[in-house]
C-alpha cells in the first residue's frame, strides 16, 4: 500500500474510488477494510489508510475478526504499540503509561485480531503515552 499512498494526493475523488475497487485484487484487504474505505469516501471523509502520521512506517491492518471494532491499524514496538482507529487518531500505549501487563495483553490482541478495542475501552482508555493525529 505503500506505492498508494505516495500518489494518493494527486488523485481526485474519482480516482480515489477506483483505486478502493482496485484493493482486493491487489492487495489482500479484508471486506470489512474496502467498506469502510467506502463509507468515508462517500461521506467525503479522508481515508484512514491515508492519514497515518507522518514519519511513521504503514501500520499492519487489524483483522477486526468479530468485525465493528473501531480499531482500523497498529504498530508493536518493543516496550510500546501504537494504535490507529477508524476515525484516523492514532495513540501510543507504553509500558510506561499503560503498564507492562496492559501494552502485552494489547499485543497480543493486535496478532490475533481480535477484542482489542474492547480491552482499550475497558482497561487502557486513557493511558496512552501520547496522542499523534
Amino acid at each position: 500500500m505503500r506505492g498508494i499512498k505516495s500518489g494518493i494526493n494527486m488523485l481526485n475523488r474519482f480516482n480515489l474510488l477506483k483505486v478502493v475497487e482496485l484493493l482486493p485484487h491487489i492487495y489482500e484487504c479484508p471486506t470489512w477494510y474496502i467498506m469502510k474505505l467506502e463509507e468515508q469516501l462517500s461521506t467525503g471523509q479522508t481515508p484512514a489508510f491515508l492519514a497515518v502520521a507522518p514519519g511513521r512506517k504503514t501500520m499492519e491492518l487489524y483483522k477486526n475478526k468479530g468485525g465493528g471494532s473501531e480499531i482500523w491499524a497498529y504498530e508493536i514496538g518493543e516496550n510500546w504499540i501504537t494504535i490507529q482507529f477508524t476515525d484516523a487518531s492514532v495513540y501510543i500505549y507504553t509500558y510506561e503509561s499503560a503498564g507492562t501487563e496492559n501494552v502485552d495483553k494489547m499485543k497480543v490482541l493486535a496478532l490475533s485480531g481480535h477484542g482489542l478495542y474492547r480491552y482499550i475501552m475497558r482497561h487502557v482508555k486513557n493511558e496512552f503515552a501520547k496522542k499523534l493525529a
